[in-house]
Formats: structure tokens, sequence, C-alpha cells
């Protein structure tokens, strides 16, 4: 196949272009979106954790959660989100900030969940949402144990911003192959979930 070298002055994309096939050797490729209804109780991600790719950068955007004061777990599983894996493997640890203090630290040990978002604090009223990005290292890995990372932001119930930074370990050297997210109350009411692989 020929290949059309650009010059590294760039290409001029005011005309307009069709792509076909596949676009490879980006740093991050989108494997799986999701659309959160009203009334999920969790939104599972299976079979999507594979060796294919050494990290994995989920991003949830304006998340809702219909009952105030809670927050936003995760778990893992073995087997493409037949079961999940709810020993007490996961440690969180994080801090979050609202009007410049800091705000409902966590430091979680041996949970039988993560908490990735919320901190405890987000609020359920129309546009109070949350949004978040996590990143999972070597998922596929069965000689380490997991590390996750990532920032989120939230409204809270009495309508402010509550910006946060997490961590957390799994401690459990198994591969997974699938995650799940759901609200520590409630259900959730919309918002969207997607999932790349990084190279």
């Amino acid at each position: 196949m020929s290949k059309t070298t650009v010059a590294s002055t760039g290409i001029d994309l005011s005309d307009t272009f069709a792509f076909t096939g596949t676009v490879s050797g980006l740093g991050l490729n989108l494997l799986s979106s999701i659309t959160i209804s009203d009334g999920d109780s969790a939104v599972a991600v299976n079979s999507v954790l594979s060796s294919t790719y050494k990290t994995f950068l989920m991003i949830g955007t304006g998340i809702e959660i219909d009952t105030d004061d809670n927050h936003i777990r995760f778990q893992v599983s073995t087997d493409n989100g037949s079961s999940y894996v709810t020993s007490s493997i996961y440690d969180t640890q994080g801090t979050g900030y609202n009007a410049g203090s800091a705000e409902t630290p966590i430091n979680q040990t041996n949970s039988a969940y993560g908490v990735i978002a919320g901190y405890g604090n987000q609020g359920s009223a129309a546009g109070e949402t949350t949004s978040f990005e996590l990143w999972m290292a070597n998922p596929s890995d069965t000689t380490v144990n997991k590390m996750l990372w990532g920032h989120q932001v939230s409204q809270k119930t009495n309508g402010t911003l509550l910006d946060a930074d997490v961590g957390i370990m799994i401690e459990q050297t198994a591969a997974y192959n699938a995650f799940k997210i759901y609200p520590s109350g409630g259900n959730f009411d919309a918002g969207t979930l997607k999932i790349y692989g990084a190279l």
C-alpha cells in the first residue's frame, strides 16, 4: 500500500474529509461508550479490560444520582461481569476541597469497594452532577496489585463545587476483565461513561 507523507507544516482542514478504515497508533483508543439511563442501579463494563492495553482511562461526564449525600463506587470482575469482587481488597485515599478547605478526606482500607467520585456529598437536584477521570494500570497482570488514580468534580447538596483527587489500590493480583460503577445510595439519573485503552 502506498503512503503519503505530510509535511510538518500540517494539513489544511478547511475542506471536507471523509475518513474510512481504522486509525491506529494514537495514544488513546475508544473501547466503549455508555449512556447512563434514569433508574440505572449500576453501570457494568464487560469484556473491555484486556491484555491489549497496559492502561485504561474511564471518563464519566455529567453523572447524576437521584438521592442526596452519596458517592460513586467501583468494583472489578474476573469473569466478564458475571460476578464482582466484594471481598475487602479495596483501599481508597483521597482529599477533596470545597471553598478552599479540605472536605471529607477519604482514608478507607480493606473495603468491599473503591470510591471514585462524590465523596458522600453529591447533590441530587437538577444540574448537580459529577464528572471524573479514572486511570487503571495493568488489569491483566497477575503479578501485581492494581493501582488506580484520578480526579473528579462534583456539585454538593448545598450547590457548591467539590474538587477532589483519588487513588485506589486493589490488594489482589488476579486479572480483571470487567468493572462496574454504582451509587452508594439510590440510582443514577443520567450521564455518560467512556472507556479508552492507552497504548
